[in-house]
């Protein structure tokens, strides 16, 4: 029951804000924290505005990017959301196409970027990621530990909507989505407190957070699990059009875990 509570509580962090703003955010961000803060005109604001997937996303202009290095800095910016009622938006990679998902014209953007953290733990198997990465940044800090994680298809997509949006991976076939190798996350809620999501602590929002979105709270860090990875090897054949069917279907039959395009 207590979980049950605590999801629904969670749930309300984008729908608090329904009410006229009583502040300015940047301002107070600025004023009363460390947190970097950019403003519209400044060369990294722009940047951040042109690294979206989906150019309409990049056209909204917040009114100030945020860039927290940790979750009680998360929990700082929350905590001053909220008493300014204010709307905002969390990105990581910008990958989504869907305007006001990871991008926001006149409220605050609160950027991931620098919750960057790739840290491999042997004795456990397991990876801790924070959202702020892009895929690409993830299986280069592994590269030479002989592991990897169930991560994206394409590089430059960010580690944080990829993942609450259940994520789809080249290893799914052999280990399943992304979502399914979340072993726990932890997450600033509405109400500015942070929590561990796991099967053990807060399960129905380790739930949740499994494929449900970013509704739930922001997420600082996941730890996945890790899997053995030895060489990979692409081979490119081209087969006659009148025998694709049979070739794709006698390599399945062969390859279990082969990611074949046909």
């Amino acid at each position: 029951m207590a979980n049950t509570r605590l999801a629904v509580v969670a749930s309300t962090l984008f729908a608090l804000f329904a009410r006229t703003v009583i502040g300015d955010t940047c301002a107070t961000v600025a004023g009363t924290t460390a947190i970097d803060i950019k403003q519209r005109f400044a060369l990294e604001y722009t940047s951040e505005q042109l690294n979206y997937w989906s150019t309409g996303c990049g056209n909204l202009k917040p009114s100030c990017q945020l860039y927290p290095t940790t979750a009680n800095e998360v929990a700082a910016i929350v905590k001053i959301l909220h008493g300014n009622n204010d709307t905002f938006a969390i990105k990581s990679g910008g990958h989504n196409a869907n305007k006001y998902f990871a991008s926001i014209d006149g409220g605050p953007l609160i950027s991931t970027k620098k919750l960057n953290e790739v840290t491999f733990d042997a004795d456990s198997m397991t990876v801790r990621v924070g959202p702020g990465n892009d895929w690409q940044d993830v299986h280069q800090a592994l590269e030479g530990t002989g592991v990897t994680v169930v991560g994206g298809r394409i590089g430059e997509v960010g580690v944080g909507g990829y993942v609450v949006g259940g994520g789809l991976s080249f290893l799914s076939t052999q280990y399943a989505w992304a979502a399914n190798n979340i072993v726990e996350c932890e997450v600033v809620l509405a109400n500015a407190s942070i929590v561990t999501a796991s099967s053990t602590h807060n399960s129905d929002l380790w739930k949740a957070l499994k494929g449900g979105g970013n509704g739930y709270g922001i997420v600082t860090a996941y730890t996945m699990v890790a899997h053995p990875q030895g060489e990979v090897s692409t081979v490119v054949v081209e087969v006659p059009i009148a025998e694709a069917t049979g070739f794709c279907r006698r390599t399945r039959e062969h390859a279990r875990f082969v990611s074949i395009t046909c």
